[in-house]
């Protein structure tokens, strides 16, 4: 596969398209960071990557293997692009900023 693309699904329903040279789990986290910057998610916000498998489940990417594993399934769905949903990680600090206050 020469490149690999991907639709990039944002929290607040915005989806971007990109292509990868090599199915690499950093590199996309890199582009997926600078592509925050500018949805609603924000470019500090931490997040989680996930893809649907061909049984409906909801698979979560964190490193090169799972990746390549979501590549495989694409491959074998005929489908053009994988798609990935960002999912913000709430940890308390967001849930916070989320209600409006702040801890001193």
């Amino acid at each position: 596969m020469g490149s690999y693309r991907l639709k990039i699904r944002f929290p607040d329903g915005e989806v971007r398209r990109i292509a990868l040279s090599s199915p690499v789990f950093t590199e996309l986290s890199a582009r997926i960071v600078d592509l925050a910057a500018t949805s609603s998610l924000g470019r500090d916000s931490p997040f989680k990557l996930s893809y649907v498998d061909a049984e409906g489940d909801a698979i979560v990417i964190s490193t090169d293997v799972e990746l390549r594993e979501a590549f495989t399934s694409l491959e074998a769905s005929n489908k053009d692009a994988l798609v990935v949903v960002v999912a913000e990680v709430q940890n308390h600090a967001t849930q916070e900023r989320q209600r409006g206050s702040s801890f001193c």
